[in-house]
């Protein structure tokens, strides 16, 4: 007997996640938001319509996490427009947000030319050798703003403090000291990041972590999400990030396998 949805089943699901993809992830509540995100990114995965199934799937899986983002926990961010002592570090993402920044910036050729320098000066740097370099991201403008603040990518969006001195002190006086951060935004972060993964791993796309700039680089060679989601391995020059926890990719393989009958 199979365990996958009848039709009738399949749409009365698809008329109940439509009620449920607006509305903000109810992170350790009910799981069914969670679900229905999952199911909407593995549909714009899958998509044959789109130039760039990625960007699609950055756009909704982003502005999901703003929403999701307690209003009164960004009051209390000490982060302002301008203030980027925190990007000078490595950061780590996910092949769709590498399309998608790069789909972003495609027609700007100084930010290309920029992401090309930076990661020849960066490739093959551990985080901490990145964070004593003191490498700008190239993603910065001239008034230290990130260039592509809308489509900033989870860890970015989740890097937050709550005291200004403590960026200071960590990032530009290069001190092993804390950074105190709000626990809303790094709860919003990793389910996101679930999120992706299991879309991702229900579309048998490879959830490897990678440098950003390094894969952006890549990013925005001739056809390279096309290459990707054909499975080809475009990332194989880019550093990559393997200290993701196993209990998150157990979490994520959860998530997958609860979702994968009603795909």
């Amino acid at each position: 007997m199979s365990d996958r949805l009848s039709r009738p089943e399949r749409r009365a699901l698809v008329r109940e996640d439509e009620g449920l993809l607006s509305m903000p992830v109810n992170i350790g509540g009910d799981s069914r938001r969670v679900e229905a995100q999952i199911r909407h990114l593995v549909g714009l995965f899958r998509s044959d319509r789109s130039a760039s199934p990625s960007s699609d799937v950055m756009a909704h899986i982003l502005g999901i996490f703003d929403k999701t983002t307690p209003v009164s926990t960004n009051a209390k961010v000490a982060c302002k427009r301008g203030c980027a002592h925190c990007c000078y570090q490595r950061v780590t993402i996910l092949a769709p947000e590498a399309f998608a920044i790069a789909n972003y910036i495609r027609s700007d050729k100084d930010k290309i030319a920029a992401i090309i320098q930076t990661h020849q000066q960066t490739k093959g740097l551990s985080e901490e050798q990145r964070r004593h370099a003191r490498v700008p991201c190239p993603l910065l403008n001239e008034a230290a703003a990130c260039s592509i603040y809308a489509m900033r990518p989870t860890g970015c969006r989740g890097a937050m403090s709550l005291d200004v001195n403590a960026c200071i002190a960590a990032y530009v006086d290069l001190k092993n000291t804390g950074i105190p951060m709000p626990i809303d935004h790094i709860k919003t972060m990793n389910v996101m990041r679930m999120i992706l993964s299991a879309a991702m791993t229900l579309v048998q796309l490879p959830i490897t972590g990678f440098e950003l700039i390094g894969a952006v680089a890549v990013a925005l060679s001739e056809n390279a999400e096309q290459r990707w989601r054909s499975g080809e391995n475009v990332f194989a020059s880019v550093d990559v990030d393997s200290s993701t926890p196993p209990v998150f990719l157990a979490q994520v393989d959860g998530m997958a396998r609860r979702v994968a009958p009603t795909v």
